[in-house]
C-alpha cells in the first residue's frame, strides 16, 4: 500500500498551478488560516512548506485505502468497510435493557411462564346433525323453590307504595295547617312581633338613661371631692398666715 501523495494526485486530475508554500517564493508571510477541527494549515508555526489544501486532501486521503491491484491512472480507491464487533458484557446490557424497556410497557411483574396454548378448532367436512328439541318437565323441588320469589317482590313493592303514600299525606296534612290559619290569627301574631319591640326599645331607653343618670352622680361627686380638697387648701393656708402672725407679734 503506497502512501497518498495530494500534490501528484492533483496533477494526474490536470491541475496546472503551483502550491501557496513560502519556500517558492509565493508568499511572503504565512496566512492565519487554519482548520477549525485539527486547527493544520499555513498560518502555524514553522508551518511553511504545507498549503492550506494540501492539509485538507492529506486529511480526506488517510481515510480512503487505495488498493495496489488497481491501475495508477484509473485512480479509483476502495473505501474500507470495518464490521464493529461486540464483547459478551455489551450483548448482554443490551439484552437487559431491551428486556426492561419491554416490561416497563406491563402492568405488574413480567410473566416468565409460557401462556397456555388454544385448542385447535377442527372444521370437518361432513355437516353436524341439527339439535333435536326435547321438552324437559321442571321437577316438583325446582318449582317449590321458584313460587316465592314473585310473593317477596309483590310484598316489597307494597311497603314502598305506604311509604310514598304516607308521606304525599303528611306533606297535604301540612299544607291544610297553613291554609287553615286565619286573619285573626295572623293579625295577633303581628300585634305580639309589634309589642315585643316596643318593649325591647323602651328597655333599651330606660338603660340609656340609667347610664346617663350614673355618668351626672359620678360629674356630681367628682365636683363635691374637688370641692372639699379646696376648703381643706383655703384653711391650711389661713392657719399658716396665722401661725406666720403670731410668731411675727412675739419676736
Amino acid at each position: 500500500m503506497s502512501r497518498f501523495n495530494p500534490h501528484d494526485h492533483l496533477v494526474k486530475q490536470g491541475w496546472k498551478g503551483k502550491g501557496t508554500a513560502l519556500k517558492d517564493g509565493h508568499l511572503a508571510r504565512p496566512l492565519a488560516t487554519v482548520q477549525k477541527k485539527t486547527l493544520a494549515g499555513i498560518g502555524k508555526d514553522r508551518d511553511e512548506a504545507v498549503p492550506f489544501w494540501d492539509h485538507i486532501f492529506a486529511a480526506t486521503a488517510a481515510s480512503i485505502a487505495s488498493s495496489s491491484t488497481s491501475p495508477a491512472a484509473s485512480g479509483a480507491s476502495t473505501p474500507t468497510t470495518s464490521t464493529p464487533t461486540l464483547t459478551v458484557a455489551q450483548r448482554s446490557g443490551r439484552e437487559i435493557a431491551k428486556r426492561q424497556l419491554y416490561s416497563s410497557f406491563f402492568r405488574g411483574s413480567a410473566d416468565s411462564s409460557p401462556k397456555p396454548t388454544e385448542p385447535e378448532v377442527v372444521v370437518s367436512a361432513t355437516p353436524s346433525p341439527a339439535p333435536v328439541a326435547t321438552r324437559t318437565r321442571p321437577l316438583r323441588s325446582q318449582l317449590w323453590g321458584a313460587a316465592p320469589a314473585p310473593k317477596a317482590e309483590a310484598v316489597v313493592d307494597a311497603a314502598e307504595g305506604t311509604s310514598k303514600s304516607k308521606g304525599k299525606d303528611k306533606a297535604k296534612g301540612k299544607d291544610k295547617d297553613k291554609d287553615a290559619e286565619s286573619k285573626d290569627e295572623r293579625r295577633a301574631r303581628r300585634h305580639a312581633k309589634r309589642q315585643e319591640r316596643a318593649e325591647k326599645a323602651a328597655r333599651k331607653l330606660a338603660s340609656s338613661a340609667a347610664r346617663d343618670a350614673e355618668k351626672a352622680d359620678k360629674v356630681a361627686r367628682r365636683a363635691a371631692r374637688a370641692q372639699r380638697k379646696a376648703l381643706k387648701a383655703d384653711g391650711r393656708e389661713a392657719r399658716r398666715a396665722e401661725r406666720a402672725a403670731r410668731r411675727a407679734a412675739k419676736a
